[in-house]
């Protein structure tokens, strides 16, 4: 995740026999539909990834 803390840019990894990198769209608290709750979904997602007894680190 990237933030200015205003804008939010989520990066993924695949780490296929080649890594390649993908960025999302670009979320921003200040537009007039404010991303706040789909940056918000997000985080909660990867807090669940990141909190499974299995997940690699």
């Amino acid at each position: 995740m990237i933030s200015n803390g205003q804008s939010f840019l989520f990066l993924k990894l695949v780490q296929q026999p080649q890594p390649q990198y993908a960025n999302s769209r670009l979320f921003s608290l200040l537009n007039p539909g404010n991303d706040f709750y789909p940056v918000l979904q997000i985080m909660k997602n990867l807090a669940q990834v990141l909190l499974q007894p299995n997940y690699a680190r």
